[in-house]
């Protein structure tokens, strides 16, 4: 009996062992019926298997052509997903071994098009309602993605805005690799950082077709699925960024501004939740004036900030960073203009929406610069500060310096209209008269002595319309005429010695003399121009008048394309 007792279990095992390698066998049998169903169903109506995984999702699928030209890949032409995408070519690689894995290959997608508005009104409608627990995911790894000449199109911008198309990859394609797709995320799958760089990427405005309102030369984005829930960027980088400064900027703000104001609230009346940077950092960042007439006219600054647990609200909403930008210790020349700028630095405040000049918030876009050294054709401005005002009508400006152990005060105002007109102005005191005219003319004269002077400049983008000016002599000096010893050593061989000495005595009277006081004008208004300086002493009085015509100090230049506006080269110390 014990014997019987004790070798009951030992068969029961091993009768189950026996049944379980006969279910092992059926279920093997199964899966290959499954396969077999599977690839079959790929090879006679692969639309259909489509059309029921887009089902399987939630959403409805339209397709125009699928292709197998080879096994482990599937193409698929002008694929629609409901009403928000369009992609014109996707292709699909992958090999029996990655999918035991569940891992794709690749995925190519070209012409993709994807409304943002439609898109979002879509998942909202998906969205569980209730209680009813997360929904159901599909995990699975994507080896690499490739978006190639496509376009997403911001068509939620607001009332009377029109849709706004971001291109992307349009010159070089966009890559993701290691795409943890579908995971939940409490998966530590779905807490893996990707990087995704966006290239040679500009923004054009709504209302001109080929007006740039950003530009950037690359978008690095680091993030991940489980952030993306959270609405959390770990990295958000921007390389060259440049900001067209003119009216499309402004329109495009004040539209932004209106759409914010008459969006509908959110559910419970709650605030949407805002997206969290953790790091965000822009270099080598720019700024372009644009006119009505898209002139574009690049400003000699770059700027570039770093900053943590950067919180946006929306667009609208748009203030970078608490301190400002950061513009760098840099040098810049201009060649074409023989213009030069040594050790600026300071800081540049941005936010949008601008508000007019006068009201509370001014500050739009405000530069303040500390320059070390500014030259002009070799006329030097020391310890210089600059500091501006954006608004929608233009640029203000104030200058102060040290020039030639006098100083300068200044100002001007660049307006946005079709002509990009400004006009500048500055008043000198105590300003060295010998370094300026021995550099403007040490050929003529040299003026030695302290004077006030006041300059006012009109100009319409890079050309001159007018320069006035007026200087007081007021302190004595000395003016020598260095021409003089050129007439004398040029004198006729042929004269007799009396007149050669009658010639000299007299030239070399009004050669040097000293002044007690004295007035200068300046009138360039091309193609009039006149210059008189009339001088006091006890020598006597000395009155210049000078007038001369020509077509212009610069004439005017054709603008450059809207889209590449000219750089200052990187100048060494």
């Amino acid at each position: 009996m014990a014997d019987a007792t004790t070798s009951r279990p030992a068969r029961i095992i091993a009768l189950l062992r026996r049944r379980a390698r006969v279910l092992a066998v059926l279920a093997l049998l199964l899966l290959l019926l499954a396969g077999l169903g599977f690839w079959q169903a790929i090879r006679t109506d692969p639309r259909s298997l489509i059309h029921w995984a887009g089902k399987q999702a939630g959403y409805a699928l339209e397709v125009g052509a699928v292709e197998r030209p080879a096994s482990g890949k599937l193409v698929i032409r002008q694929l629609a997903i409901e009403d928000f995408a369009r992609i014109e070519y996707l292709e699909l690689n992958w090999s029996l071994a990655a999918l035991s894995s569940r891992t794709l290959d690749t995925l190519w997608v070209r012409g993709l098009e994807i409304r943002l508005g439609r898109m979002q009104a879509a998942l909202a409608a998906r969205q569980p309602s209730g209680s009813g627990g997360s929904p159901r995911t599909f995990p699975f790894t994507l080896r690499k993605l490739v978006i190639a000449d496509s376009r997403l199109v911001l068509d939620n911008l607001g009332p009377g805005i029109p849709p706004l198309p971001v291109r992307l990859g349009e010159v070089t394609p966009m890559v993701f690799e290691n795409l943890q797709l579908g995971r939940s995320t409490s998966d530590p799958a779905a807490q893996e950082v990707q990087i995704a760089d966006i290239e040679n990427l500009t923004l054009y405005s709504p209302y001109e077709q080929f007006s740039p309102v950003l530009s950037f030369r690359r978008i690095r984005i680091g993030f991940s699925w489980a952030g993306i829930e959270r609405k959390q960027l770990d990295l958000l980088l921007l390389e060259e960024p440049l900001i067209y400064v003119g009216p499309d900027l402004f329109w495009f703000s004040d539209r932004l501004k209106e759409a914010a104001s008459q969006a509908p609230p959110t559910a419970g009346g709650t605030p949407a939740q805002p997206w969290t940077v953790n790091n965000f950092e822009i270099r080598a960042g720019g700024l372009v004036l644009t006119g009505d007439g898209q002139q574009s006219i690049r400003l000699p600054l770059l700027f570039e900030t770093r900053e943590t647990g950067l919180v946006l609200s929306d667009f609208s909403e748009l203030r970078l960073t608490r301190a400002g930008f950061t513009i760098p210790s840099t040098n810049l020349a201009y060649p074409e203009y023989q213009v030069r700028i040594e050790g600026m630095e300071g800081e540049l405040f941005f936010s949008l929406p601008v508000e007019e000049r006068g009201q509370k918030d001014l500050s739009n876009l405000t530069p303040t610069l500390k320059i070390n050294k500014a030259s002009w054709k070799g006329l030097e401005v020391s310890d210089l500060r600059v500091s501006a005002t954006f608004d929608r009508k233009g640029i203000y400006g104030a200058v102060f310096g040290q020039c030639y152990q006098g100083q300068i005060n200044g100002g001007f105002t660049v307006l946005l209209d079709q002509a990009m007109s400004w006009n500048a102005w500055a008043s000198t005191s105590g300003l060295d008269l010998a370094p300026v005219t021995q550099l403007l003319s040490p050929e003529h004269f040299v003026m030695r002595g302290t004077v006030d002077s006041a300059f006012n400049l009109k100009a319409r983008s890079k050309t001159i319309d007018s320069f006035t000016g007026q200087i007081d002599l007021n302190r004595p000096g000395t003016m020598e005429i260095t021409a003089i010893d050129r007439v004398l050593a040029d004198l006729p061989a042929d004269w007799t010695p009396l007149k050669r000495e009658i010639s000299r005595v007299g030239l070399q009277a009004f050669q040097f003399y000293e002044y007690t006081g004295g007035h200068a004008t300046l009138a360039y208004q091309p193609p009039h121009s006149a210059f008189s300086l009339s001088l006091d002493g006890q020598q006597g009085k000395r009155n210049f008048n000078l007038t001369w015509e020509d077509k212009g100090l610069l004439a005017a230049k054709s603008p450059p394309s809207p889209g590449k506006p000219p750089h200052p080269t990187q100048a060494q110390p």
